[in-house]
């Protein structure tokens, strides 16, 4: 076997998919949005459909995570699966 058979068979290390303009977009704002609570909401986009994962200790950080996402040009749907745990006492 030739070095170069032997290097075309290994299997390729998978890569992270490259994270698109938009989801970074959406990250990006969710990370600069006023509530520190939003950063723990994590966003893949396809076709203009926003998906939101994550959790947050509250409805209104849902909702403020919703209408983050939704205000982003290119984003045409938000799928908001997102959450909520209140916080431990």
């Amino acid at each position: 076997v030739t070095v170069a058979k032997a290097q075309a068979a290994r299997p390729r290390p998978k890569t992270p998919p490259q994270r698109s303009r938009l989801e970074l977009a959406v990250e990006t704002a969710l990370r600069n949005a006023p509530y520190t609570g939003l950063r723990a909401v994590q966003c893949r986009v396809r076709e203009g459909m926003a998906i939101l994962r994550g959790e947050v200790t509250s409805f209104f950080l849902k909702q403020v995570a919703q209408e983050t996402a939704r205000k982003i040009d290119g984003v045409d749907l938000v799928v908001n699966l997102v959450s909520v745990q209140p916080p431990r006492e």
